[in-house]
Parts: structure tokens; sequence; C-alpha cells
């Protein structure tokens, strides 16, 4: 973000000219002498509902410029990894939540916060937060400047209602499958848009990172992957692999397409009202109304199940982006005074805007209901889609999540999408990414 200099210097202009009654050659050098300014850039896969206080921060900073440089986030994150700085020099460099093991691995390109003794702030921010920002051996290598978490987001224009009150007391992934089928069966469409979606989900709930260090399965927790994979296959119609997890819905059918979320066709399909729900972080529930802005009022939010099943379960584990800094900034105390003042809880509660802003990280406005009674037209019901995210973001499982987790999911949701569009079975599907896992563990 860049501040042009001229309205400094008319200001400038404007007193001399005020004290001088007229200009000499002095005073138009020193009117035409520039400022020198700071340029401090942040890298990041997203600033949106940030804007507006990075603005403010500059104007209580006159002689700073905010250059932010965005990237898709697997371009972001693995730039980041790969140590590639092709944009040039930076100050703040932002990791979103689902990245963090990956990101823990290279802490030493980061600034340790500890020595600014920002350790102290941990009690102004939710644990599971916090948690993601901690290096492998201890280090506070990022604050957490908002939150995120999962829900399902139901049409309840197209769902009976009997069906709908069954959901929201779902109890299991068993139950939303169930529920799933009886959508499909009452309306002829499909329920999820995409099987991927589903394991994702499901995974998200879950710190295990399920493999070793060298991708060999954890055997105290690869039962929660086999889990989700089964409750996949469900989803989409194929036989489990290692055992039905629910004997119930056996040859119940598929329930899901095959759209990835966001894309044109995921876009044209919604609008077509062609599926009925949408597993959303709080980050990207906008593609809902931007895809579909006349379904405004018919998405009811529902809480994911914790499945009794998963040792440890909670909501979604994932997402919020925390602010580092380089550890090769040149301007190490600038950029730790924007981190503070982003993460600060009263800005947090300026940015979130009574919901039209990013889910905030301060525990304070957790507490207080802030988040619970934000309003919101488009996803309407009873808890409304606020309170059923701030409930979502408490019940987030705590836990550092190891380097390997992120390839597993990755691998996995590979996998998925090769059965879905029928190039493999689930059995050599399963096989082939865990041969994946191996191979890409080894050359790290």
């Amino acid at each position: 973000m860049k501040r042009p200099l001229f309205l400094a210097l008319l200001i400038v202009f404007s007193l001399l000219a005020s004290a001088c009654g007229s200009l000499t050659p002095e005073s138009l050098a020193l009117v035409a002498e520039p400022f020198e300014t700071t340029t401090i850039r942040i890298a990041t896969s997203r600033i949106e509902g940030l804007e507006a206080a990075i603005a403010a921060w500059e104007r209580e900073h006159p002689t700073i410029d905010v250059d932010v440089v965005l990237n898709s986030p697997d371009d972001h994150h693995e730039a980041l990894l790969r140590g590639d700085r092709r944009t040039g020099s930076v100050d703040i460099i932002g990791f979103e939540g689902e990245y963090t093991g990956a990101i823990r691995t290279i802490a030493d390109s980061f600034v340790d916060l500890r020595e600014f003794e920002l350790d102290e702030l941990q009690s102004n921010f939710l644990p599971p937060l916090w948690d993601q920002g901690i290096g492998l051996d201890g280090e506070l290598i990022g604050l957490p400047i908002d939150a995120d978490a999962k829900v399902l987001f139901v049409r309840n224009d197209l769902a009976r209602a009997s069906t709908l009150n069954d959901l929201a007391s779902a109890r299991t992934w068993c139950d939303v499958l169930e529920y799933g089928g009886d959508f499909a069966d009452s309306s002829g469409k499909a329920f999820f848009a995409d099987g991927e979606e589903l394991l994702r989900a499901i995974l998200s709930q879950s710190r295990s990172s399920w493999v070793t260090s060298t991708g060999q399965q954890d055997p105290d927790a690869v039962a929660e992957l086999e889990r989700a994979w089964d409750l996949s296959m469900l989803a989409i119609g194929e036989q489990p692999v290692f055992g039905n997890p629910c004997p119930e819905l056996l040859g119940q059918g598929s329930i899901a397409r095959d759209l990835t979320p966001g894309e044109s066709i995921w876009r044209s399909e919604i609008a077509s009202d062609d599926f009925g729900a949408v597993i959303s972080q709080w980050s990207t529930r906008e593609r809902i109304s931007q895809a579909h802005p006349q379904s405004s009022g018919s998405w009811t939010a529902i809480a994911l199940p914790r499945d009794a099943q998963v040792p440890g379960a909670g909501n979604s584990s994932e997402g919020g982006l925390h602010f580092a800094i380089a550890a090769d900034s040149e301007h190490t105390d600038i950029a730790l005074d924007l981190i503070l003042t982003l993460s600060d809880p009263v800005i947090q509660e300026s940015t979130f805007n009574n919901g039209h802003g990013p889910l905030p990280s301060a525990r304070a406005l957790y507490d207080d209901d802030t988040v619970a009674e934000a309003e919101d037209d488009f996803f309407v019901g009873e808890p409304s889609a606020a309170a059923t995210f701030a409930d979502a973001v408490r019940l987030r499982a705590r836990g550092r999540a190891m380097p390997e987790r992120q390839v597993v999911i990755s691998a996995l949701s590979r996998a998925l999408a090769q059965v879905q569009s029928g190039v493999q079975t689930p059995e050599i599907a399963w096989d082939e990414a865990f041969i994946e896992v191996v191979a890409e563990l080894s050359q790290r």
C-alpha cells in the first residue's frame, strides 16, 4: 500500500506561503525535498479484512509504507518452504494454520518473538490458535491474527424440515451421511458438492500426523485415517476398504458430486441448486453468497459432529492466519509494531466488523459473545451461523501438528480424486497414496 507524498508537500507549501508571504529559492528547495520513507513488505496468501487496520496504522506512521505481496495459498507456502524470495526482501510473512506442521521445520527463517517477551501475550489468544505459532523447539514464530473453523452449510429450502432437525442433532459422521442419503432421496440432488471436502473436514478434526517421519503408518493413529477414508468412500458410493463404519448405510449410493469448491463448474452448479450442502471455513463462506446471491436466507449452519471414535477430536483444527517476522528483515522493530497492532483484541474487534471481517483469534471476543452475536442475513438459523462458528473455534483440537501431517492429507485428497474420477479403485488409491507419502518424506 503506497501513500503519495504530494499531500504532505502541499501542507508544507501552504505553511511556508503563510509564514513568509512569498516563496524564495530556499523555501522552494525545502518544499521540493522529498521525505524519506521506509517500506515494510508483507508476503501472505490472504489479507482480506485487514486493509482498513493497515491503512490506519500507516496514517499513524506517515513515513512508513506497507507493501503487500499476495500469492495463492499453495504457491505462497511452497515458496516459503523452499526459501524462494523472488519477490525480494520481506519483513512480515503470513502463514495459514493448515500449513503450520511444515512451517515448523523452517523456524530459523523467522524471528523468535520470545526475544521481545511476547510469550507473555499467550493468555490473550485462544489456545489452539496460539499453539499454531509455536515451533518444534518452542520458538514463538508467529502471532495469531485471526481464526478459522469449518461448519456445514445446508440448504434449508431444499431439505425436509424433519430431516434438517435430525441433522442439527447429528452426533457422528454416520448420522451426517444418513441425512445426506435422505436428502438425496427426497430431493433428487446430491448432498455434498465433493467427496474431498468431506475427507479433509474429517481429518482436520484431529491433530495427528498418522505417519512417522519416514512415512511409515503409525499403528496408534492410522485407524483414524482408515475410518476417514471409509466414510469418504461411503459418501462417493464406493465400498469401504477397512470395514464399514456405518453398516446401516451399506448400498446407499453416492451422495457427493465431484466439484472442486470455488471453481467455475462448482459456482454454476450451486447457482442451479444442484447440491444441498457445503463444508466451508469462515474465510471461504463468501464463495457461496457470491456464486448464488439469490439463495440468501436459504442456508443454515450446522456444527460438524465430534466423532466419539476419534480420541481428542474437536472441530476443524486448521485455519487461521499468523504473522511472523522474517529473520533477515532490516525493519524488525517496525514490523513488530504492525504485528502487535493487528493482533490486538481491540483492533481485531474492529476488523471483525460485526461478522463482515475475519474471525478473531482474541479470547476476549468469544468470552463476551462479540463473535456469537454478529448478524448475518444470508446464513440463517438458530443458533446463528456466527454462533455456530464461535462454538467451532472454541472446540478446535489443540496440539502442534508435525510436518508429516499435511503431506498425508494432500496425498489422500489426490487419491480420493482418482477414485471419484474412476481412475483407481479405493484399495489401489490408498496404497499408492502412501507410496507417495514415503517418497516425499524421504526427500526431506
